[in-house]
């Protein structure tokens, strides 16, 4: 009974994975954040401080837009550290109502962190990813975007995920 319901889970990962891979392809087609491509930001307050010597924080607030690319990251705050020997950013964080939209995908959390120093993505609280008629939530997210993997947790509540297989599903 036990190796009987071990391999239907089994069977069961295996399929939502191949689903998960070909319906929803997080990292690839997502985020696509290139570290040499410029970043514009605006919004309607701006603070900059040296918290150290040589690095910057840049603290925007009200309205925060921006845009790399094809991507528009929408939200209430955003820091930016900047190393000035360097003359390059290595860490921006979104925090409130964060709205990301690519060419494919809109997602939705309360905190993102673009680890530029890394090339890593994080998404915390309140996860929504829209890929075509697709939904993905989750709690916490971890985008590689060297390795083209992704990781979702769900840490408050359980993973949901709705595949549209475009077939027409009637019930009683």
């Amino acid at each position: 009974m036990i190796k009987k319901f071990l391999l239907l889970n089994l069977f069961s990962f295996i399929i939502l994975t191949t689903l998960f891979a070909s319906n929803i392809n997080i990292s690839k087609s997502f985020i696509k954040f290139d570290s040499k491509k410029p970043i514009n930001i605006s919004s309607k307050y701006l603070e900059v401080t040296e918290i150290k010597n040589g690095i910057l924080k840049f603290h925007y607030k009200t309205n925060v837009v921006t845009i790399q690319g094809d991507n528009k990251v929408y939200s209430d705050e955003l820091i930016a550290i900047y190393l000035k020997k360097q003359k390059k950013l290595k860490k921006i964080t979104f925090k409130g109502n964060v709205k990301i939209k690519s060419k494919t995908t809109i997602c939705s959390c309360n905190q993102a962190i673009y680890d530029i120093a890394n090339d890593k993505i994080f998404l915390i609280g309140n996860i929504k990813i829209f890929q075509d008629k697709n939904l993905l939530n989750g709690d916490e997210m971890i985008i590689d975007l060297k390795t083209n993997s992704t990781i979702l947790k769900g840490t408050s509540k359980r993973i949901n995920t709705i595949f549209n297989t475009g077939g027409n599903v009637k019930g009683k």
